[in-house]
């Protein structure tokens, strides 16, 4: 307990800001794709929520990887089952608000027989919340 309080003092209010929106939006996302499909929610999401112009001339890569971190934090924590799908979700979501375009990519592999399916995201070519070479493990499709 100490350890997780001593973490979340580190963190700066933007991070921390991040992390308690991600714990409302995860749920959320959860019910938007148990009601709809993929791509109606994520043309909702678009519509009601268009690309924001960024304030800050800085890089935006370190901002959206500390943002992917406090997504995948609170998945974590969260009570459900926060997919990646989800994560992926509402990550690219919190990015759009912040005026970073990203996208949301899944990929599919067989292996053994097996079919697998992921998310993630990514700017501009760089995954931010997941393995480096995500990409090259699963054929894209969207």
């Amino acid at each position: 307990m100490k350890a997780s309080l001593r973490r979340w003092r580190a963190l700066s209010i933007a991070e921390r800001f991040i992390f308690i929106q991600a714990l409302f939006l995860l749920p959320l996302a959860s019910l938007a794709l148990r009601f709809g499909r993929y791509q109606s929610t994520l043309a909702t999401l678009q519509r009601i929520t268009p690309l924001k112009e960024r304030r800050s001339p800085a890089d935006p890569l370190p901002e959206a990887q500390r943002a992917a971190a406090m997504v995948n934090a609170a998945a974590w924590r969260s009570l459900y089952d926060a997919t990646c799908l989800r994560r992926s979700l509402v990550l690219w979501w919190l990015l759009r608000r912040r005026g970073i375009d990203s996208s949301v990519r899944i990929g599919v592999r067989t292996e053994a027989a097996e079919f697998y399916s992921h998310a993630w995201v990514e700017f501009e070519d760089t995954v931010i919340n997941d393995a480096p070479d995500i990409s090259r493990r699963f054929a894209t499709i969207l």
